[in-house]
Order: structure tokens, then C-alpha cells, then sequence
């Protein structure tokens, strides 16, 4: 479903699911699993993300708000155009 890298304090998940259903809860387990264990820099690729609903949103968003309590942040890369309407 993702690949995990690590630079440095940052930690870059490449997304190849959607974000939704089942999917969705993996990886929000995931990324709660890297915030638990101190990395508080995350940058996730979605690139391989076709499809977010709004509970996929809502993941990024408490997954953002965790990390900016604990000094850092989660930064969105090569987000695919249909995925982008949904933001838009």
C-alpha cells in the first residue's frame, strides 16, 4: 500500500492506495504508528492516490494537526489532479 523513507527526521510515505474504506484506515494506522514513535515530519506522496473521500481528508488533516502539536508538520507532494478537485 506505501513505501516508507526515511531523511534525516523526515519520514516520506508514497501512497499507492486510495484514501478511503479500508485503505484509508491502513494508512492512517501507519501514519499514527511513525507519530507515536517521535517522527513528527512527515511528507506523504500521492502520486499513486486515484481516489480520497472525505474521511481520507479528515486523516490527513488530524495527521497534520498531531504533528504540528509536536513541533512539526505534514507536507502533501505530486498530488494527482483528480485527487487535487477535492481539496480545490
Amino acid at each position: 500500500m506505501f513505501d516508507v523513507q526515511h531523511d534525516g527526521d523526515v519520514a516520506i510515505l508514497t501512497l499507492t492506495q486510495p484514501l478511503e474504506g479500508f485503505h484509508r484506515v491502513v494508512a492512517r494506522r501507519q501514519i499514527d504508528e511513525l507519530l507515536d514513535a517521535g517522527t513528527n515530519r512527515l511528507v506523504l506522496d500521492l502520486s499513486g492516490v486515484r481516489i480520497i473521500d472525505s474521511s481520507g481528508v479528515g486523516s490527513l488533516v488530524a495527521a497534520h494537526h498531531r504533528a504540528r502539536a509536536a513541533g512539526g508538520g505534514v507536507c502533501l507532494c505530486r498530488v494527482t489532479p483528480k485527487v487535487q478537485r477535492t481539496f480545490d
